[in-house]
């Protein structure tokens, strides 16, 4: 493999991450807005079924994630990370920190974070 499809692979290959980051992040708020606004309307089992949901969706988005860096390391070698700077790896490390805390957070918030409701009398 020259170092000019390396290259490109290696392109290919964060723009699948990227896309697949910007899907889950776009999954979090979708999740986090729908907690805060019919959360105290959900009960318990449903809440249950949205946090596991969105625990299996982050686990496909991840997995994908790491398949995707996988595959280039097998099809390019580590070579195609020779061209990796101090810049692309704080990325992958602060994506994996936004996808750890991210995920905390919005389950915290599908069982606490619905705006409060005063009942009707």
């Amino acid at each position: 493999m020259t170092i000019e499809e390396e290259i490109l692979l290696f392109e290919v290959a964060w723009g699948n991450i990227n896309t697949q980051f910007e899907t889950w992040i776009a999954i979090t708020f979708a999740v986090i807005i729908a907690s805060y606004v019919a959360g105290h309307k959900l009960k318990p089992t449903l809440q249950i079924l949205i946090a596991a949901l969105y625990l299996l969706v982050t686990t496909l988005v991840v997995s994908i994630t790491l398949g995707t860096a996988s595959f280039v390391t097998d099809v390019a070698g580590a070579s195609a990370y020779d061209t990796a700077n101090l810049y692309d790896l704080m990325i992958s490390l602060v994506r994996g920190g936004v996808f750890l805390v991210g995920t905390i957070a919005t389950l915290i918030f599908i069982f606490k974070g619905h705006r409060d409701v005063e009942e009707d009398s």
